[in-house]
């Protein structure tokens, strides 16, 4: 999906696989991170990072608030 490649780094926060119809591609990524312990536990606090940073309300609320006061200070009157 679209989405998904816009939401995780490969790597970083998690794994993407080039082509979801690849059957031994998905295999192969899956190998991967099952006997990588080390790598999954720093993907998932990578993810949880992400996500706090990026996706939670908290921070769409902020980055509406800022919208809004941009808005704002543009119709605001002019200080002689």
């Amino acid at each position: 999906a679209c989405g998904i490649r816009q939401q995780i780094d490969d790597g970083v926060e998690g794994r993407l696989v080039p082509n979801a119809e690849d059957p031994a591609g998905i295999a192969a990524v899956l190998a991967e991170v099952l006997n990588d312990p080390e790598g999954r536990a720093r993907m998932a606090r990578a993810g949880l990072k992400r996500v706090h940073r990026h996706f939670l309300i908290f921070k769409q609320l902020a980055d509406w608030l800022g919208v809004l006061a941009k808005v704002a200070d543009s119709r605001a009157p002019a200080k002689s």
